[in-house]
């Protein structure tokens, strides 16, 4: 039996919530694409400097809920567990399942990244989070 996914893959956003260290959450919208080879890890992008990167790597708890652009969820919140891909072939396989989920918006991303002098590959992180509750 086919289980269906924690998040719909239809959604464009899903709002990733991690945790500060007193457990204050924090939540963000993002991109998301599911890897090819695992679609119930989801990668998603973000600067290498955001809060977010520092409180996965602190504590690897996290929610996912679909949202809006702005952040509104439309559905409940799973639990999930996320890191920061270290791997050069992780982090390939997930830029590729973005570029090709946003096309020319992903594009643009790393054009307006190149305008203001970075380089798009070095100053983004890419983090996988896999949601642990059962649907």
């Amino acid at each position: 039996m086919t289980r269906a996914p924690a998040i719909d893959p239809s959604e464009r956003y899903v709002l990733l919530t991690t945790f500060r260290r007193d457990g204050s959450p924090v939540a963000t919208p993002v991109w998301f694409a599911p890897l090819p080879d695992d679609p119930d890890t989801l990668a998603m992008i973000t600067d290498r400097e955001a809060g977010k990167v520092k409180r996965l790597r602190r504590t690897s708890r996290c929610t996912l809920a679909p949202c809006d652009v702005r952040g509104r969820p439309h559905g409940d919140a799973v639990e999930a567990e996320g890191r920061v891909a270290d791997d050069p072939g992780e982090v390939a396989a997930a830029t590729a399942a973005l570029a090709g989920r946003y096309g020319w918006q992903w594009r643009l991303l790393g054009f307006g990244a190149r305008l203001r002098g970075r380089d798009p590959a070095a100053s983004r992180a890419v983090l996988l989070v896999r949601p642990t509750a059962p649907t």
